[in-house]
């Protein structure tokens, strides 16, 4: 789980590559390949399951969404998650995640919204001190995290699949750079490169990591993309690619 699938060495100088999949049908290891087919373009927090409540808090708290599907009739991690009997530490983690933001989901939000919502919880306390409130304080204050924060403090949003986007410059590969066009998000992962979607995210700290499918890429950079935020925490390649949504 959370492994490059398509990663592969090779064996001789003949170029060919072993990879998992090929491996498992060539030594017919076929629960392996049912495996493989099914979980394609799963995510790490698809692996509630496997994964410790340590690995997945630290995916949560790094913007991973738990609503994120491989295509567009797939499982999301929260709907493994739900299904899951008995539920691990790191399933009740998941569920808690999906819920609005309040005092209890707090520390599984990311550090931005983190931070956004103690300076909300400040701003609530100094309007409860204003002298028109004075005799409300204590309900303003409450009424401010229980119905106000919740509605200002939002998980990352994440781009769907299928979702449309615009390259607005890359620094990923010197033979790319300051090409622009369209891409297309897609269910398949191949190399990763961390992505700025403009208005999607507030800073380039927020950066997502998604995959792009090199054989579609061409002079005005059209390819497939796949949005994986649950790699954002361990991305071993330090690439840009800067999109934005297409309207």
């Amino acid at each position: 789980y959370g492994a490059v699938r398509s990663w592969g060495r090779s064996p001789g100088e003949g170029g060919f590559v072993w990879t998992a999949d090929w491996i498992s049908r060539t030594f017919h290891h076929l629960a392996l390949v049912s495996w493989l087919e099914a979980t394609e373009g799963w995510t790490q927090l698809h692996h509630a399951d496997l994964l410790s409540a340590d690995r997945v808090r630290l995916l949560l708290r790094g913007g991973a969404d738990v609503h994120m599907q491989a295509s567009s009739d797939g499982v999301s991690p929260l709907g493994r998650a739900a299904s899951l009997t008995p539920q691990t530490g790191a399933a009740q983690l998941v569920l808690r995640a999906a819920r609005p933001w309040s005092p209890e989901t707090h520390d599984l939000f990311p550090l931005a919204e983190r931070a956004r919502a103690r300076d909300l919880l400040r701003l609530g306390q100094l309007l409860a001190k204003q002298p028109r409130f004075v005799t409300q304080s204590g309900a303003l204050q409450d009424a401010w995290v229980a119905c106000v924060l919740p509605h200002a403090v939002l998980r990352p949003r994440i781009l769907a699949h299928g979702q449309r986007v615009t390259v607005r410059h890359i620094t990923s590969q010197p033979s790319l750079n300051g090409k622009k066009g369209h891409v297309l998000l897609y269910d398949a992962l191949r190399e990763r490169y961390h992505v700025v979607m403009d208005g999607l995210h507030r800073s380039p700290a927020d950066a997502i990591v998604v995959s792009l499918k090199p054989t579609t890429v061409i002079e005005d950079m059209r390819g497939d993309l796949h949005a994986s935020s649950y790699q954002m925490t361990d991305a071993v390649q330090h690439n840009s690619l800067a999109v934005s949504p297409v309207d």
